[in-house]
This record gives structure tokens, C-alpha cells and sequence, in this order.
């Protein structure tokens, strides 16, 4: 199983920045099964959320996290700038 990322949409907070909602982070993305193209998914990363399951089969694909934080000084982070940083877990059957 892989990943392909189509397109982030950040609508987080800025960290230099007080906000009443921390936004999230949006990332659309295809799976593919050795090499062929299964279907096209998103996935919201939240900062309260614990789910970010990307992929759950023999393995979960998880994102954890999504780089630059947006600052006030920033420009419009270009999407080719963004690093989803993901692991995969193995899952334990009994």
C-alpha cells in the first residue's frame, strides 16, 4: 500500500497568534495497491484529534503531523512546501 498527496488546505492558527479555534489541516490523498490506483481519500488532522488513520490494513499508514506551522510574517505556504510527517504501525492480531 501507498500514498500519493493531491493537495493540503491548512486553516490552522498561526502560532504567533491567539485564536479561539486551532484550525486543522486537510490532506487529500490517492491510495495505491502495488502501484495501481485504488481510490482517492482526505483526511482532517486536528490537534485534539487521535484518529489520523490514513490506511488501516495489515498496517496503519498514520499522519501526525504537517510542516511549516503558519506564522502572520508567512507568506501563502506553497503546496510543494508541506511535510506531512507519517509512520507506520504494525497491528497486532491475536
Amino acid at each position: 500500500m501507498g500514498v500519493k498527496i493531491t493537495k493540503i488546505i491548512d486553516s490552522r492558527c498561526p502560532s504567533n497568534v491567539t485564536c479561539i479555534w486551532a484550525g486543522n489541516v486537510i490532506v487529500d490523498y490517492e491510495v495505491y495497491k502495488d502501484g495501481n490506483f485504488l481510490e482517492t481519500r482526505k483526511i482532517t488532522i486536528e490537534n485534539n484529534s487521535e484518529d489520523r488513520t490514513m490506511i488501516d490494513a495489515a498496517q496503519q499508514l498514520k499522519a501526525y503531523s504537517v510542516a511549516p506551522y503558519p506564522r502572520t510574517s508567512m507568506r501563502k505556504i506553497p503546496q510543494e512546501d508541506y511535510v506531512v510527517n507519517l509512520v507506520w504501525e504494525r497491528i497486532q492480531k491475536d
